[in-house]
């Protein structure tokens, strides 16, 4: 992938593409100022965004090399990418700015395999381009219209989804709710609660990709999984998490006493308990750092198994996996860290520190390539680490005897990755245990019974195997109810079926009253429509008849004989008029360039619309636009914008023959 990255895109190409995204989001920033208010949040990050690109033009500008073989000059006429989500960063602008889980940032890797999977399709009539990934969607099913915008523009532009905002407003559904910071404090976010539209959703997605998972094909060279399951190994609570326990159900069953008021003033409650829950099952130092080590916690149960399996599988240099997203009793100045902790344990037990890495910020880059082949070599035993930093991009399963996991992950598809680091073609061993650590009468069983329910629907999501016409967003964050934390608590996963049975009634009556509303809606709409249908005939009467004209005096546009009428002179002839324009153009921007530098002018520049020349008796507006860039205007970033007067069509231009289009 480093070698594809490094290969150059052709720099007009670049400039096409940045310029024309610019002025998209140029034109977002006019609506969100005038739907929302100058400084709208929306309005905010779209003028962040623009800045970031202008700053990316004037970079792309001064790196400008003329010596070096582009990837349009290496005759490449297909491609095919391995392991395509490292390019899902692809910037775009959408007015939903607080959807959790949207990453709409601009990298250069994502822009410059876009770049040259347009080629390549441009060439071959949107064909000979094959992506491959294990992990296509990851933080929100949303991800699906990214992943079909490299691929498949066409199918966008057939739904007309081309903007996200197309897309989340055709499809998506969202929902508001609070959320735990890193600080402790809570904020409202917005994230996708569902589809809406699911049949055509799929049928969209299925165009674009073709989908194989595990279970749809017998792989060969895959190890077993001893005992042909996941083993639980479950434990006895220890006083402290059961005092724990006791003080986390007082607190919801206070919440559930409280009026409608005061519980919307203490929403936060059941998000607080769960995240509380999740820190004491897996080990009551999280909550209280103060907390003497007991022998019957999650460390000492996985420590103790690790050991085990570290003595029996040395002869064949053995090594293992373990997960644990929680590790720190709080984000800043954390007093308890598991994963040391851990890592003390096993070096205590036996195992060489060197062969003990914890797989934190600080194994990065070189270090961390140079720790993961280590390990594919056997020399370093165990790595421990969440499922983001170890459950994605890990492919050193040669000597995995054993995967660990101390937690139940926030989102499905880390639980798959998580085991498909060591059950991985490749792995030199018949088999690998796959051991979940668990505690009696915890949430550690309603999330993981939770969690493998939002797997199954995943895969149905990605096969196409769903029923009606809204969908849940599986991949959306695990969070269990107020009612299914009780339940859990209960220690009668019973109680939890019959939580989700009454909350799937609670869902069905919801969109039976929502079938309701949207049957009124779109009478209302008909309505409407019928209203526009006049309107919309006479603006194609209007459109035809302008198209007859133009044909009439430029022909097909390939033959017509331009007659150009500027500043009281005629001219004739393509050469002719095209040398006119070009230095027409040039004084042009030349004129606005030292306006703007005289001025001393900070921001973008438009002039205003006026008719410059006429051609073949055709009125040409135009205006001169100037982007300023990180460092201020340039010269080279000036283009004329045209269109005929009174009429929408029109484009830029920076010289006569591309006016043109010679």
């Amino acid at each position: 992938h480093s070698f594809f990255d490094m290969i150059p895109d052709d720099f007009d190409r670049q400039q096409q593409f940045i310029q024309g995204r610019l002025a998209d989001l140029q034109s977002a920033l006019i609506e969100a100022r005038q739907r929302e208010g100058r400084r709208s949040p929306s309005a905010t990050n779209l003028v962040r965004a623009i800045r970031r690109l202008e700053g990316r033009l004037e970079s792309l500008l001064d790196t400008r090399k003329d010596d070096v073989f582009t990837f349009e000059q290496l005759g490449v006429d297909m491609l095919l990418i391995d392991e395509f989500h490292r390019y899902k960063k692809l910037e775009f602008e959408t007015h939903m700015n607080n959807i959790k889980g949207l990453d709409k940032d601009f990298s250069q890797r994502g822009l410059s395999a876009y770049l040259k999977i347009r080629y390549i399709q441009e060439k071959n009539q949107g064909r000979n381009v094959i992506t491959l990934t294990g992990t296509p969607l990851t933080n929100t099913s949303a991800e699906a219209w990214n992943m079909i915008r490299y691929i498949r523009p066409d199918i966008l532009r057939r739904y007309g989804i081309e903007q996200f905002d197309q897309f989340a407003g055709t499809f998506g559904q969202t929902k508001t709710e609070l959320e735990l910071t890193s600080g402790g404090t809570f904020k409202e976010t917005e994230r996708f609660e569902g589809y809406n539209n699911a049949q055509q959703f799929i049928q969209a997605w299925l165009e674009a990709a073709d989908v194989v998972t595990a279970e749809m094909v017998n792989l060969p060279g895959l190890p077993a999984v001893k005992g042909g399951k996941i083993r639980t190994i479950e434990l006895e609570q220890t006083p402290e998490l059961a005092a724990e326990i006791k003080f986390i159900r007082s607190e919801l069953e206070r919440f559930d006493r409280m009026n409608g008021h005061d519980k919307r003033d203490n929403s936060h409650i059941p998000i607080t308990m769960y995240t509380r829950g999740a820190k004491a099952a897996l080990d009551m130092r999280l909550v209280d750092p103060t907390l003497p080590d007991n022998p019957g916690n999650k460390v000492n149960a996985t420590m103790r198994e690790a050991l085990r399996i570290y003595r029996e599988s040395r002869p064949v240099k053995g090594t293992m996996f373990i997960f644990a997203d929680l590790h720190h009793d709080r984000s800043k100045n954390p007093q308890f860290d598991l994963y040391q902790e851990l890592k003390r344990k096993l070096v205590a037990g036996g195992i060489p520190a060197k062969e003990v890495v914890v797989m934190d910020a600080s194994i990065d880059g070189a270090r961390r390539a140079a720790t993961l082949e280590a390990f594919g070599r056997g020399e370093i035993a165990v790595l421990i680490g969440h499922s983001e930093r170890l459950g994605i991009g890990v492919d050193q399963p040669a000597h995995a005897v054993a995967s660990f996991d101390m937690d139940a992950p926030h989102n499905p598809m880390y639980l798959e990755q998580r085991h498909a680091r060591s059950v991985r073609q490749g792995n030199l061993n018949p088999e690998v245990e796959l051991i979940s650590i668990g505690v009696k009468n915890s949430l550690d069983a309603a999330r993981y019974q939770r969690l493998t329910a939002k797997q199954k629907q995943f895969n149905q999501l990605l096969r196409g195997n769903v029923q009606g016409q809204f969908v849940e967003d599986p991949l959306d964050d695990l969070q269990l109810s107020f009612q299914e934390q009780m339940a859990a608590y209960s220690g009668n996963l019973k109680v939890i079926e019959k939580v989700k049975l009454e909350n799937a009634i609670r869902e069905m009556e919801t969109l039976a009253l929502g079938q309701v509303q949207q049957v009124s809606k779109a009478r209302a709409t008909i309505g409407l429509l019928e209203d526009t249908i006049p309107r919309k005939k006479g603006a194609l009467g209007k459109a035809q008849a302008e198209s007859a004209e133009f044909e009439a005096i430029f022909g097909d546009g390939k033959n017509f004989e331009p007659v150009l009428e500027l500043e009281g002179k005629t001219y004739q002839g393509k050469k002719d008029v095209a040398a006119i324009l070009d230095a027409w153009a040039k004084t042009s921007i030349e004129r606005l360039y030292e306006y703007v530098q005289a001025e001393k002018i900070r921001d973008s520049i438009q002039t205003k619309p006026t008719v410059a020349f006429h051609l073949n008796g055709k009125p040409i507006e135009v205006s001169i636009w100037s982007p300023r860039g990180a460092t201020g205007h340039n010269p080279e970033w000036i283009e004329v914008r045209w269109g005929f007067k009174g009429i929408s069509a029109g484009g830029s231009m920076k010289s006569g023959s591309g006016f043109l289009g010679l």
